[in-house]
């Protein structure tokens, strides 16, 4: 296949094109020439879709080299089926300010091997992506120093050194999803202004130090899946507002050297790292949010976080984790330790290594070690090898986390998108903290759902694009980390590193989020949660927990939404949520145990429930339902949903007992209908039972009534 190459030159030259084909928006340009293999077709099927003696009004053709000419012709819009049987068409000098991927089929366009849009009037994007260039030529853009955004994403380009020399006005460059292997000194040297790169899915293996540091602006780097491995040298960059680097699944066992501290956002998931300790982070004290999710960590030393006085968010889901990290940051505010290890929730010495006990020196050996890499939270065409290196267990909230997190510069085709992959242009704001939200039926948290916000509103995607719409949820530059409400403004900004021997002592924490599920957790300790002060959402599901003993929630005054659905649990001891003053939510659905014992006054110690899940668990349901003296207790319950539970009999009038019940949700039932029912029909006349929730054999009530 034939490669292809762009020509542009003049002294003013202004680009804004943008169509994922060829162009899409041409005007005021002198001369550009684009050839590209996607649009190659052979002379002899040519022959067959145009007769050779039709030229069209007001073009020179030429029949042998099979080109046509339409200058100046003052077209607003390419007449239909102009390109057929033409392998190069010139439309320069018109007045076709837009061209879309219609237009060009309409004339014909599609198929064309070379097209002249010059002198129509692009003004600043040049959009090339998803075209099968192999090549340009060293002086493709020359005279186009205005040209601020560049897509060359999804081609063949092995090679783009000397191609961008004179840009100096670009800004935004995409040329993720080619065949680049290597990146030298030489092949950014130019590109003083440029903010947004994105390099991902590529086979480059082989990066010069040298290759950052003319950057002086930029502040999105994206290397996701490449196979960078560890042998990357020392990175030179210039620029000090470089705040987000994605390098997912980059073959990376330890953090790479040299990249600046100015890192808010580092995305280092699906790599290979092992261990983290005391060197992985001393060089990022600003770091913001860290993904090291699909990994194979195993030991977190005690020192590891010291020197993070400013992270909020840290995932380290689907890793090889078996005990709770020895000590925190104070600034963090959500931790994921989904799909680990961890069998017991405690900070006694009996399950460190011997040396860390109630003096606060818990957890892991403080081994100097390796650190990891960053990622984006993405897996796109060309990791498919991890999934080889790795078997992933999949998500409670639907296969593998998606949002190849995060959440461009350009707009994202992301058919294949990883768990960090956003596309911009989606304005789901779903953002992690949905706990925040007074509608307690949506407080299921995912880590997905938060990268891609996080993206969204702060700078772009692997694919490229920024959003300034929204920015509430960027770390402050000027050292002041504003958490959601005013009352919880934490200020590092005079603290080089926050005391760590002092902070492991105490082991103060002041995480909102913490998500626990899919571990092997059968025990937790009494103390386990004394100092977790600020803590609202605690996500304990589908774990091993076969009692909820006394008091282990009682340090919890703050936790708005506990999950302990998917546990095997066949005791609730009377005073098991004692502590839970603040408690709106509550989920033991999934319990698919025969017999539960539950005490009566077990939900005596919450005063402020509205919303208790029981979906699937049979012997929680028939138990609860069934003993007035249980649901006496539940009056503020404004939500109750016993879906799927098999339930044959509920003599319980439950508006009776339940006066603020406002939702009922039953459906999946197998109801005996009799007089224990009468209650339900009221509830059905009243509108608490929603239909959509309602059991299809409840009609029969009204007959059985009339």
């Amino acid at each position: 296949m034939p490669g292809c190459f762009l020509k542009l030159n003049h002294e003013h030259c202004r680009l804004v094109a943008r169509n994922a084909t060829t162009i899409a928006s041409v005007t005021q340009l002198p001369v550009l020439t684009i050839v590209t293999s996607l649009l190659l077709l052979r002379a002899d099927k040519l022959k067959e879709t145009r007769p050779l003696d039709r030229c069209p009004t007001g073009c020179s053709c030429d029949d042998v080299r099979r080109h046509v000419t339409c200058r100046k012709q003052g077209w607003a819009e390419v007449p239909r089926n102009l390109g057929l049987g033409f392998e190069w068409v010139d439309l320069s000098w018109n007045q076709l300010a837009l061209i879309t991927r219609e237009m060009l089929e309409r004339g014909g366009l599609s198929q064309v091997v070379r097209l002249n849009l010059s002198a129509n009037g692009i003004e600043m994007f040049l959009d090339l992506s998803h075209n099968n260039m192999t090549s340009l030529s060293l002086r493709s853009f020359e005279g186009c120093e205005l040209l601020l955004t560049l897509d060359l994403s999804y081609n063949y380009l092995k090679s783009v050194d000397g191609v961008l020399d004179g840009l100096k006005e670009l800004s935004r460059l995409n040329l993720q999803n080619n065949r680049l292997t290597h990146l030298t000194s030489s092949t950014f040297k130019d590109l003083k202004s440029l903010r947004y790169l994105v390099l991902a899915n590529n086979k480059i293996h082989d990066v010069d130090k040298r290759t950052f540091k003319n950057l002086d602006k930029l502040i999105f780097l994206s290397l996701r899946n490449n196979p960078l491995s560890s042998n990357l040298p020392r990175l030179q960059f210039a620029s000090s507002s470089l705040s987000n680097i994605h390098l997912s699944n980059c073959h990376l066992s330890k953090m790479p050297k040299g990249l600046p501290n100015s890192i808010k956002y580092l995305q280092l998931s699906r790599n290979e790292v092992k261990k983290l300790d005391g060197w992985s982070f001393e060089d990022y004290p600003f770091v913001n949010v860290l993904v090291l999710e699909n990994n194979y960590i195993r030991e977190i030393g005690p020192t590891t976080f010291d020197h993070m006085v400013y992270l909020q968010r840290l995932w380290l889901e689907y890793n090889d984790i078996h005990k709770f990290p020895p000590s925190l940051p104070p600034s963090l505010q959500v931790l994921s330790l989904e799909n680990n290890f961890i069998e017991k929730l405690s900070f006694d010495s009996d399950d460190d290594d011997g040396d860390h006990g109630n003096d606060g020196k818990f957890g892991g050996d403080d081994n100097d070690g390796s650190d990891d890499d960053d990622d984006d939270d993405d897996d796109d065409d060309n990791d498919g090898d991890d999934d080889q290196r790795k078997v992933k267990k999949t998500s409670k909230y639907g296969g593998k986390v998606s949002g190849d997190k995060m959440r461009s510069v350009f707009p994202s085709t992301s058919e294949s998108r990883d768990e960090d992959d956003v596309d911009i242009n989606n304005n789901n704001n779903n953002y992690h903290n949905n706990y925040h939200n007074k509608n307690i039926n949506n407080y299921y948290l995912n880590r997905d759902n938060y990268n891609q916000n996080y993206n969204n509103n702060n700078i772009i995607d692997d694919d490229g694009d920024d959003n300034n719409e929204n920015n509430k949820n960027k770390p402050q530059s000027n050292g002041n980390l504003n958490y959601e409400s005013k009352s919880t403004i934490v200020n590092f900004q005079s603290r080089n590193k926050w005391s760590q021997k002092s902070q492991r002592t105490a082991k103060i924490f002041n995480i909102k989020s913490l998500f626990l599920s899919k571990n092997v957790i059968t025990t937790i300790s009494v103390d386990f949660f004394r100092t977790f002060f600020q803590l609202r959402y605690l996500d304990l599901s589908s774990n091993k927990l076969t009692k909820l003993e006394n008091l282990i929630f009682k340090h919890l005054n703050t936790l708005k939404f506990l999950d302990l659905s998917g546990n095997p649990l066949i005791v609730l001891d009377r005073d098991c949520f004692l502590g839970l003053k603040s408690l709106v939510g509550l989920n033991l659905g999934s319990n698919y145990e025969v017999s539960v014992l539950v005490d009566n006054e077990a939900m005596t110690k919450l005063p402020k429930l509205k919303s208790l899940v029981l979906d699937g668990s049979f012997a929680l349901i028939n138990t609860m339902l069934n003993s007035e003296n249980f649901m006496k207790h539940l009056k503020t319950l404004t939500t109750l949903s016993v879906i799927d539970s098999n339930l044959i009999h509920a003599k319980v009038d439950l508006p009776k007992l339940l006066p603020s019940l406002r939702a009922l949700k039953i459906s999946g039932l197998n109801w005996h209908c009799g007089r224990d029912l009468l209650w339900l029909l009221v509830a059905l006349r009243s509108g608490i039972v929603g239909r959509k929730y309602a059991a299809t054999n409840l009609l029969v009530l009204f007959f059985l009534s009339s």
